[in-house]
């Protein structure tokens, strides 16, 4: 099988184009990287400066709201890659299904973190909206900023990440190749054969 890349400006061949793809890929994995293992790193040593209060902190929360979104998160990162690998494959139909699986998913995840959120509050576990706050204490109150914080930004992520992959790959999808948001230009350099 032969597949067409489509060289966008200010690429001359498809391999220039590539390399800089995957260095920008692998910019953004160690972008994420920092954020996400940064405000680990911070919950893993205030657990180890406050063991017990960390522990009863959180006893509190839905672990299972938060298991059922991590199931739904692989889920609808396996469609969003399944969608691309199909619209390679020259699925269209079979990619815009999984595309609107993966985006479904989105919504469904967004559902959980509002349905958690919103018992959060009535639980009066959310920092500033709480009123009154019921913490147990600063350590508690901490903790749960932390955890807003880190909760939040996960969803803003997954909000900005789902957004313009869906609506830049809708309704663009050709048998062979997945085409971007730029006007493109063909190149003999970018025909490879698979």
């Amino acid at each position: 099988m032969t597949e067409c890349v489509e060289v966008h400006e200010p690429y001359q061949e498809a391999g220039q184009q590539h390399e800089t793809d995957m260095m920008g890929m692998n910019l953004f994995l160690a972008t994420e990287i920092m954020l996400f293992g940064g405000l680990c790193i911070v919950i893993v040593i205030y657990r180890f400066l406050h063991p017990e209060e960390i522990v009863a902190a959180s006893a509190r929360l839905h672990m299972w709201i938060s298991a059922a979104n991590t199931v739904v998160l692989l889920i609808s990162s396996f469609a969003a890659a399944a969608a691309i690998k199909s619209a390679r494959h020259a699925h269209a139909r079979r990619s815009a299904h999984l595309l609107a699986a993966a985006a479904a998913l989105g919504l469904t995840f967004l559902g959980l973190k509002a349905y958690e959120y919103h018992a959060e509050y009535t639980e009066g576990l959310l920092p500033i909206l709480s009123n009154p706050p019921r913490f147990s204490g600063p350590v508690e109150q901490l903790f749960m900023n932390l955890y807003l914080l880190y909760r939040s930004t996960m969803m803003r992520h997954r909000c900005a990440l789902t957004r313009p992959c869906a609506s830049d790959q809708a309704g663009r999808l050709e048998p062979g190749r997945v085409s971007g948001s730029r006007a493109a230009r063909r190149s003999s350099s970018g025909c490879r054969s698979a």
